[in-house]
């Protein structure tokens, strides 16, 4: 079971702020562009992301036991952004709740593609 969903960690920020306070910190030399960029970089095409999920779900569905083989990590020295914490109840992954929710997610994006959305941002709560 080898699939690459590092495009779900491609996520927005509409706080154009935090760029204008890395270009005060010297982190980027100018927070106007990199922001345009940011903006840039993180719309993704509806169809992409549905496929992803899509082939996911297969590969979930044909790996009955995905759920002995999911790898957190809780690396505190990692960035919160980028850790992966355990959800409170690992039972999510393994009683069909997250197929479940895999495929309302899929349901969404096939009823956007259908209305004519050709890209997406993605950003977490």
């Amino acid at each position: 079971m080898n699939i690459d969903l590092s495009l779900f960690q491609k996520t927005f920020t509409e706080d154009e702020s935090m760029f204008k306070e890395m270009e005060e910190y010297g982190e980027i030399k100018n927070a106007e562009l990199e922001f345009k960029k940011h903006k840039k970089e993180t719309r993704i095409k509806t169809e992409l992301i549905l496929e992803l999920l899509i082939e996911f779900k297969i590969t979930l569905e044909k790996n009955k036991d995905f759920v002995n083989k999911i790898k957190f990590n809780n690396n505190q020295e990692l960035p919160e952004n980028i850790r992966i914490l355990c959800p409170p109840e690992i039972e999510y992954y393994g009683n069909g709740e997250f197929i479940k929710d895999i495929n309302d997610l899929i349901k969404t994006l096939e009823c956007y593609k259908k209305r004519g959305v050709k890209y997406l941002r993605l950003g977490y709560a």
